[in-house]
């Protein structure tokens, strides 16, 4: 299809010249893309503030909750059961026998056995057993307050015996034995059970007084109490399980402090280490042992000795035919 010709000559439209427009003709368009291009611009610009304000505001809600639990930490690390874990990091809670751990306090106060029981327990030092007794070993955080071992607790029994004066028999009266396992060497004491509090009065108060004992346990003629030992031990007045007085279980709280020759040597130096590096190989056992109950059969200890109520203290050796 051809299109009809407009009827003009061909040299007319080689010389035809296209106008050059000004820059006039261009500035609404370049008008028009700068607005778009500085409205990419400013959303950019706006995008990076918001970053950068939520990257703040992020950063300030870190430093708030690092802050909070930091105080938090404190504050619990401030506590004795808090100060008790940090000072004893590391060492594993065996039930028998006992590490001893280093208390938030620099010694105990075992004049007073409540405030005793109040700092074992707020400190968390105990150990419950599954007949709910409970004991804590510890040593004082002071190196100056003196080279103590000290052992608080409580268990549920009934009526006390107490000892007489001079009375060397402890098959009649309630006593603790002590057992520690220290550098080598393995030391024994018996802490016997005397009475202050009258006969029939409802709260049971007494002391203890340590010897050093025998290897089967018992005491001789001339022993002499350990120096600088301290034991107390009350019984309450309730019963704990129901019953009658004086015969019921009632809780017995005690509380001892047992004086070693080895942390006292350590202490005389110039510079004393404490707590010991050795702390937590030192073994502890101690055992509450009611009027009849007779020490651990060993080789040199005969089933006769055994007595029938307290079958459970004997080894092997002990069978529950001969008790």
């Amino acid at each position: 299809m051809k299109l009809p010709g407009l009827g003009l000559p061909d040299l007319a439209l080689s010389r035809l010249e296209v106008p050059r427009l000004g820059l006039a003709s261009f500035r609404r368009r370049i008008l028009i893309r700068l607005v778009f291009l500085l409205l990419a611009v400013a959303t950019l610009a706006l995008a990076a503030v918001l970053l950068q304000d939520e990257k703040e505001r992020s950063y300030r809600n870190y430093q708030q909750g690092f802050r909070k639990a930091q105080a938090e930490l404190i504050t619990r690390l401030r506590q004795p059961s808090g100060q008790l874990a940090l000072m004893n990091a590391g060492t594993a809670r065996e039930p028998v026998p006992l590490r001893p751990l280093v208390l938030p306090y620099p010694s105990l106060d075992i004049d007073d056995p409540g405030k005793a029981q109040q700092a074992v327990d707020v400190a968390g030092c105990s150990v419950v057993y599954p007949d709910d007794s409970a004991l804590c070993v510890a040593v004082g955080s002071n190196a100056y307050a003196g080279g103590f071992l000290y052992l608080v607790g409580h268990f549920t029994a009934g009526e006390l015996a107490g000892r007489a004066d001079g009375e060397l028999d402890l098959q009649s009266v309630h006593h603790a034995r002590i057992r520690l396992e220290m550098r080598g060497e393995l030391r024994t004491w018996v802490a016997v059970f005397e009475r202050l509090s009258l006969r029939g009065e409802p709260l049971v108060r007494g002391r203890f007084a340590a010897f050093t004992s025998n290897r089967d346990g018992s005491l001789d003629a001339d022993t002499r109490p350990v120096r600088d030992f301290r034991g107390w031990l009350w019984q309450s007045a309730a019963c704990s399980a129901g019953g009658e007085l004086p015969e019921c279980p009632r809780r017995v709280s005690y509380a001892l402090r047992l004086p070693l020759e080895a942390f006292r040597e350590a202490l005389s130096a110039a510079r004393p280490e404490w707590p010991p590096a050795d702390l937590d190989r030192i073994r502890v056992q101690l055992q509450m042992l009611p009027p009849g109950a007779a020490a651990p059969c060993s080789t040199a200890t005969r089933p006769a000795r055994c007595r029938r109520p307290r079958c459970r203290t004997c080894s092997a050796r002990c069978s529950r035919a001969k008790c």
